[in-house]
């Protein structure tokens, strides 16, 4: 057994490893699938020992922080926001609905029902799905299966950017285009000026209102609620009260954990990114991802290839289902169809694939600032809300009803 500190050296230099990975291609490479392969490929040379990730201790962390990070995600984004990007939070979940039925609908019939449920949950939104699919898996005693949904999340990333990138392009070059309508009749008319400038209006920075909260119901004295140690075990307090709520009713604990967040940011007994402003929210996330590293070290080459034909059913069928839930909201409310492709899309980038995606393509597609500014203004906050609802909020949920029918 090595020695703890060792192994949680290593393990972060495998997780350092993908970072650095994503940040040097622009996020085209998933981070996450970086460390996942180094870590499969290491354990499988000899080169670290299988038990690696739990002599590390990061796997007890994480499992520890889980129910707290649940508590923090819901509140990432005030409900208020979420009512004002309604029409983005309805695209989203129709392509979750979308994906989680043709996923269903396809793969029982040749892989088995609970081949369906390992893959639909995390094809909707990630991490937080695949945990909570992995775990019902193995209560169930479903071990074969386990592989799944680890794969489908690594894979996913590699499968959606590229789609994703693609629509925006496409809805991008029509907004270029109706933006450069008035700069062309002012330079006809005489009253403008044919340059890359910016309106004034435009300088000011997008016109999407920043993420501020309320007034907020419940007082808590600054000097409290600012200290990183009081805020901790606030958040601390919702996530024991998840964890008690998930045994007494059997609904796992993300979902209750989601809804402490939202309800306490709500009341203002939580600030907006609560593990964040408590300085916190790194180790969380290290720990989540440790826990799924963990799963790596225990699979084979060849429990890998005997569930790629059913990975691939679930990535090519999920894809389709968001694309297609997506397709039908959009005609619902009046969005560009390729609008609302990408929107559902996001549950296979998330944040901040969704965020760095849109200004990459505004700079590429925009010809000036003028073009680029209305493009962000039309595409960053539908592809933010609809990436936090399907990745932070709407997979979890979806991944917990799936399980409980196991």
């Amino acid at each position: 057994m090595m020695y703890p500190m060792m192994a949680a050296a290593l393990v972060l230099a495998v997780l350092a490893a993908g970072e650095v990975a994503s940040a040097l291609t622009r996020a085209r490479v998933p981070g996450f699938l970086v460390s996942f392969l180094a870590l499969f490929a290491l354990v499988q040379l000899g080169v670290f020992p299988r038990d690696i990730v739990d002599s590390s201790t990061w796997k007890t962390t994480g499992n520890l922080l889980a129910p707290a990070l649940m508590v923090h995600l819901g509140t990432m984004i005030p409900l208020r926001i979420m009512r004002q990007q309604y029409r983005a939070v309805l695209v989203a979940v129709c392509g979750m609905a979308g994906a989680a039925a043709v996923v269903t609908a396809v793969v029982t019939p040749v892989f088995g029902y609970a081949a369906a449920v390992a893959g639909a949950g995390p094809i909707d939104g990630g991490l937080v799905a695949y945990l909570v699919t992995d775990k019902a898996l193995r209560q169930a005693g479903l071990d074969s299966l386990v592989a799944v949904p680890l794969l489908v999340f690594v894979l996913q990333q590699i499968v959606g950017l590229p789609l994703v990138t693609n629509l925006l392009r496409r809805h991008a070059a029509t907004i270029a285009v109706r933006a450069a309508a008035p700069q062309k009749a002012s330079v006809l008319a005489g009253t403008g000026v044919a340059n890359d400038g910016a309106s004034d209006t435009l300088e000011e920075g997008p016109r999407t209102a920043p993420l501020q909260r309320a007034q907020p119901r419940l007082r808590i004295p600054a000097r409290f609620a600012e200290n990183h140690t009081v805020l901790l075990f606030l958040v601390f307090v919702g996530g024991a009260c998840a964890t008690g709520l998930e045994d007494l009713t059997g609904v796992n604990y993300a979902v209750w954990g989601l809804g402490i967040g939202l309800l306490g940011s709500w009341l203002g007994v939580y600030p907006i990114k609560a593990l964040e402003k408590a300085n916190s929210f790194t180790i969380a996330m290290v720990g989540l991802l440790a826990v799924v590293l963990a799963s790596a070290t225990s699979l084979s080459l060849a429990q890998l290839a005997g569930v790629l034909p059913l990975v691939a059913t679930i990535v090519v069928t999920g894809v389709a289902g968001l694309a297609l839930g997506g397709y039908v909201a959009a005609r619902i409310i009046g969005w560009a169809p390729v609008k609302g492709m990408a929107v559902a899309m996001t549950a296979l980038l998330g944040f901040p694939l969704d965020y760095l995606t849109t200004q990459e393509v505004s700079n590429s597609v925009g010809r000036n600032e003028i073009e680029r500014q209305a493009i962000v203004d039309d595409l960053l906050a539908p592809m933010l809300i609809g990436g936090f609802t399907t990745v932070s909020t709407g997979s979890v949920l979806i991944a917990g009803l799936l399980v409980k029918t196991l």
